[in-house]
């Protein structure tokens, strides 16, 4: 472990060689200036401002000054081949002189040699046109208009290869950059091998801007040599300008490595210069900025999903609360069962079928269901009398499709909707508080039953002394019917039809005894109370004796 740590360490410097740039103020050993150019004031002055545009002015200066960094860096690897991404970063002024037309401007610049700068007056101090020896790769800050060069105007921004006419350039004006304002100007070069792409951005701000004002496909892999010397060149011409350089930050990347060009800590990079207070002030406040919003962003959404949360329990509680308790005790055996029962949307409702409350008594233990909790909107439709004759026609003996201890079903057949089954009740005998079928039955299924495998309410009537309770229409009638059809024409069930029947019942079955609020226990589970549909799925009905458990 500790072998391949180091190999890794290993590989890591060979990727980031660095060294550290002093201040310029400090005449750096590792910095050779050229030309007209000089250290002042923490800063590199490359051309000098002049007086007056006269002959002789003009002559006293070279009018061309540069500077480098001493040593060669390495861009080549020579035994990959493979060519270094690099990034540079520095700021930069350049003033005209009042008295004479601006100078040319000041160009980054990587070449062979030393002496790859011009020693004419123009072309930002770089080769003169067909005069070119040795490849060279420069980034121009131009600001002189020369058309015979090809230049766009007097503030551009140019990509140069082996020639002082550029490859790729781009206008400054529209960006809101004016080279010529003496303004402290900044700007990002960055040059990625691996995709063949060079982009740069500019702005007065110490932060780098968003988006990048030139970009441009280029591969340098044939203009740079294993060793190259980095640094700047700027000239005068027939003008003059005070071309400053104030900070300057180089970096080189072997290997397919993500650039962070906004972010070089120090002795990451070959040339750094320190940065002054004030953009570190900047850059700090700026990221403070961020995380101030950040933050504020964060809370408010915190505050909303936490009042979101708070009026969710409210409503939940709320529907809770809104819970009736249907309360059904029948007095039997007194002709009472024409009144109609009153179902209120309240904590608690006593729904009594036309009995004398005076009279009525609550009947108690788990076998009696005369209490279940319902909610209102789960309460089915009532139908009047009227309508539950017209679907059974006036409950024709042809209609009946089963009959039971308790009621006799009809099939029939709503105006308003598909077939089904009505379940009408006997009237009741006895005295006090015994328990009535269609009480216990409709309390059931209105209470808690909506299961796939149990046989769905769909309306109910008390009206008169007619009690009815209408269900989904099953077409294949009741299993038993089914088993012991003794007819040629009988179904017969295929054993995977019995697989999903019986399965069926068991699933409603685990739903009435798990998975209600109240475990319910059926009582009477057989095979004429299992009814199938078109496509033979079970449906457990016959509530009328089922008893619960809170």
């Amino acid at each position: 472990m500790g072998s391949f740590a180091f190999v890794w360490m290993m590989i890591f410097l060979i990727s980031f060689s660095n060294l550290h740039f002093p201040t310029f103020s400090h005449s750096p050993n590792n910095l050779t200036l050229f030309g007209d150019a000089f250290f002042s004031n923490a800063s590199i002055v490359l051309t000098q401002e002049l007086n007056s545009c006269s002959s002789s002015s003009l002559a006293s200066f070279n009018g061309v000054g540069g500077a480098l960094y001493a040593d060669p860096i390495r861009f080549v690897d020579s035994e990959t081949n493979d060519t270094a991404s690099f990034s540079s970063v520095f700021s930069f002024s350049i003033t005209p002189s009042p008295f004479c037309s601006p100078g040319d401007g000041i160009s980054f610049l990587i070449a062979p040699d030393q002496d790859s700068f011009s020693s004419f007056k123009g072309h930002i101090g770089l080769p003169r046109p067909f005069v070119v020896k040795d490849p060279f790769f420069a980034v121009e800050y131009d600001t002189s208009f020369d058309p015979l060069l090809g230049d766009v105007n007097g503030n551009h921004i140019g990509v140069d290869l082996n020639s002082v006419v550029s490859v790729s350039s781009v206008d400054l004006t529209p960006k809101g950059v004016n080279l010529k304002s003496g303004k402290t100007i900044k700007t990002w070069i960055e040059y990625r091998n691996p995709i063949k792409m060079i982009r740069i951005w500019v702005g007065y701000s110490a932060v780098r801007p968003t988006n990048p004002v030139l970009v441009a496909r280029l591969d340098l892999s044939q203009i740079l040599k294993e060793y190259m010397y980095v640094g700047f060149s700027s000239s005068n011409g027939q003008g003059s300008s005070l071309h400053v350089l104030d900070k300057w930050r180089f970096k080189i990347y072997h290997g397919s490595f993500t650039i962070p060009l906004d972010i070089v800590e120090e002795g990451d990079c070959f040339v750094c210069s320190p940065e002054s207070d004030d953009e570190h002030s900047a850059t700090a406040t700026h990221k403070s900025e961020q995380e101030k919003f950040v933050l504020g962003v964060g809370c408010l959404v915190t505050l909303v999903i936490s009042i979101i949360a708070i009026v969710l329990v409210v409503i939940f509680k709320k529907i809770k609360e809104r819970k009736i308790v249907v309360i059904t005790n029948i007095r039997t055996g007194d002709n009472n069962f024409g009144a109609n029962p009153r179902i209120q949307t309240r904590s608690s409702v006593n729904t009594t079928f036309g009995a004398n409350p005076r009279n009525q008594t609550r009947s108690s233990g788990t076998t009696n269901f005369a209490a279940e909790r319902i909610q209102a909107n789960r309460v089915p439709a009532r139908l009047s009398l009227a309508e539950i004759k017209s679907a059974t026609m006036c409950f024709a003996p042809n209609r009946i499709v089963g009959e039971g201890a308790s009621a006799t079903v009809y099939k029939g057949c709503l105006p308003h909707g598909p077939q089904v089954a009505v379940k009408r009740f006997q009237r009741v005998s006895g005295i006090g508080s015994w328990r009535n079928p269609f009480t216990t039955e409709f309390a059931t299924m209105v209470g808690c039953l909506k299961h796939k495998n149990l046989i769905q309410l769909q309306g109910w009537c008390c009206e008169g002394s007619e009690l009815v309770l209408v269900y989904e229409y099953m077409p294949n009638g009741s299993l038993d019917k089914i088993l012991h059809n003794k007819t040629r024409s009988a179904i017969v069930l295929t054993w995977t039809q019995r697989q999903k029947i019986a399965i069926g019942v068991a699933s409603a079955l685990t739903y009435l005894h798990q998975d209600c609020e109240r475990q319910i226990i059926h009582r009477d589970v057989k095979s004429c109370n299992i009814m199938l549909d078109e496509n033979f799925n079970a449906k457990l009905g016959d509530f009328d004796t089922v008893s619960t458990k809170v």
